[in-house]
């Protein structure tokens, strides 16, 4: 079989030759990536960047086409399921009312008392089942990526998969891992569970119903598929910075039947919450190595030697060496976060969207709270901020001072001037640079962009998080925010050095109680989950910035230059 040629045109090809050229390129790409470093040669590592590039690209759009076509045979299953019962209907209108055989279809269905019942459920698209071939190829892509920095640049970000609910076992009325679209139907899974538990129990009875699985999106970087290997498990998944995607929002609340309007607003979100790496731990924790840093081999005393031809003849300076030592293994384990909601069954009776409403807002707060204790983790890492107080005093010096960390960062640790750094921002310094820019006199920056701002970081080689929930501006006890901080902290490192650990499973509970029931009390939603951060790789950096946003272009004195104290 002669070697694989690479397509030109990945959408001239169906999708039976689409998928044979994944296998391909797969393929050969695995033969190059499997020859040893001291002997692959640079034409080969060339083809296997191009092979990686085109195997990134067609097993994208393999997986696009796919999607498409299950999510056109989901919903055209979806129809026909809502019309197939309509013929037998009219057929029975029919038979019961012959004689008015000619009146309009649309007057019979008005007065059926069938309307009550509701329409079946869209179903939702199953999530793909990821098969081992597909995880060979991502291997096979890390790798590749590992060896061709620039390929790695230019591969596209998968879209985000998203968590799927599912009807627990034995729920009345629901199969076991019925999908849910949305929480308003897994709200009713809950309501029958809830339905389901004893009643007049004697005292001391304890009664667990299972309602609701969230399963969290498939993770290619779990400890069952790196069995022992907890260190080459998390390498992996810090060696691509990857956007967290998909998130838990619950649907807005029920409409009650009566004529008041008993619905409650929304729009909370979870955007600007931060994003990590992240691998799936189903053993309580994880073991790694940081292993020796190049600042470590850079400052020993021993193994490098520098000596002239007369000290080398006389022979007064012996040659020394350097000499590996075992890196310490770190262990960190989950810690355990969840929330809990309790309520009275009155209430639930009376006035369901309440308690729905608190279940939203819960489950949005949770990731919140998740959101801050993993900022917490990181800066546990970092230690506190380091004062930086250089520059003009002025709101554009968040650009300069971080631009010249970056430096020293990518001297201390040997990274290529073009090496791309993570720096987590709080998102409301974005207004503090605008502020500044409009109070330039003689320029106009009144319609400064996010993606202006974005652009001057990118042009510095830094991509940075715009966080909310952090470092949060005051609010007045009028209410209203009038200022912004004096100072800003932020931190820089670069990608991967922090992956957070998650547990896979979150479970949604209903709980029966016989002292809650006593006081006619039930638990109304119970969910925990595990998760940890851990620092693999890398050293990260936590720094303290002023902020004034005063316009100033230049130094007070001519003495006292941007960095460069006076004399």
């Amino acid at each position: 079989m002669g070697a694989f040629v690479i397509p030109e045109d990945i959408e001239s090809l169906d999708n039976d030759a689409l998928s044979e050229a994944v296998d391909g390129a797969f393929a050969a790409g695995r033969a190059l990536a499997a020859i040893p470093d001291e002997e692959i040669t640079d034409d080969q590592v060339v083809r296997l960047g191009a092979l990686y590039e085109f195997h990134t690209k067609a097993a994208d759009a393999l997986s696009a086409r796919r999607a498409e076509a299950e999510d056109r045979a989901n919903r055209l299953s979806a129809s026909r399921t809502a019309f197939s019962a309509a013929p037998e209907e009219e057929e029975e209108d029919k038979g019961e009312e012959a004689e008015e055989v000619e009146e309009p279809v649309e007057e019979e269905v008005v007065e059926e008392p069938a309307v009550e019942e509701e329409p079946p459920a869209k179903p939702a698209p199953a999530p793909a089942e990821p098969t081992d071939t597909a995880s060979a190829r991502r291997s096979f892509a890390s790798r590749a990526a590992r060896k061709t920095p620039d390929a790695q640049k230019k591969a596209p970000m998968p879209e985000a998969p998203r968590a799927s609910l599912t009807a627990a076992a034995d729920v009345p009325s629901f199969s076991a891992g019925q999908k849910f679209s949305n929480l308003n139907e897994a709200a009713k899974a809950i309501g029958v569970s809830l339905n389901n538990l004893p009643k007049g129990a004697p005292k001391g009875t304890h009664a667990r119903n299972g309602a609701v699985v969230i399963t969290l999106p498939d993770n290619k970087f779990n400890q069952n598929e790196y069995r022992g290997r907890d260190e080459e498990m998390l390498l992996a998944a810090a060696s691509e910075s990857r956007l967290e995607g998909g998130s838990l929002v619950a649907a807005g609340g029920w409409g009650a039947p009566s004529e008041t309007l008993m619905d409650f607003c929304g729009g909370e979100t979870t955007e600007g919450l931060i994003s990590l790496p992240e691998v799936t731990i189903t053993r309580g924790g994880v073991q790694y190595t940081k292993g020796p840093s190049f600042d470590d081999v850079l400052g020993a005393t021993e193994g490098f030697w520098d000596m002239t031809e007369a000290v080398a003849e006389a022979g007064t300076e012996e040659k020394t060496s350097l000499r590996p030592e075992l890196p310490d293994f770190v262990e960190k384990r989950l810690d355990a976060v969840g929330v809990m909601i309790e309520a009275g069954l009155l209430l639930r009776k009376g006035w369901p969207e309440v308690i729905e409403r608190y279940t939203e807002l819960a489950l949005v707060a949770h990731q919140y709270k998740l959101h801050a204790k993993t900022i917490a983790q990181i800066a546990a890492y970092t230690g506190a901020p380091v004062n930086v107080p250089n520059g003009f005093g002025n709101a554009l010096d968040v650009l300069h001072i971080l631009d010249v960390v970056a430096y020293g960062e990518r001297q201390r640790n040997a990274l290529g001037e073009n090496q791309t750094l993570e720096v987590v921002l709080p998102r409301w310094v974005k207004g503090v640079l605008k502020a500044d820019l409009s109070n330039r006199t003689g320029v106009d920056f009144l319609n400064v962009t996010d993606q202006q701002i974005n652009g001057w970081f990118a042009a510095r080689n830094l991509r940075v998080q715009w966080l909310a929930y952090w470092q949060n501006v005051d609010v007045t006890t009028a209410g209203i925010a009038t200022k912004y901080p004096a100072n800003v902290d932020a931190f820089m490192y670069p990608a991967g050095t922090f992956v957070r650990g998650t547990s896979d499973v979150i479970t949604l509970d209903t709980v029966y109680d016989s002292v809650n029931l006593k006081k006619n009390d039930y638990v109304h939603l119970f969910t925990e989950q595990g998760t940890v951060v851990t620092n693999p790789c890398n050293t990260g950096r936590a720094i303290r910035i002023p902020l004034a946003a005063n316009g100033r272009t230049g130094a007070a004195d001519i003495s006292d230059n941007l960095f460069v104290a006076g004399a």
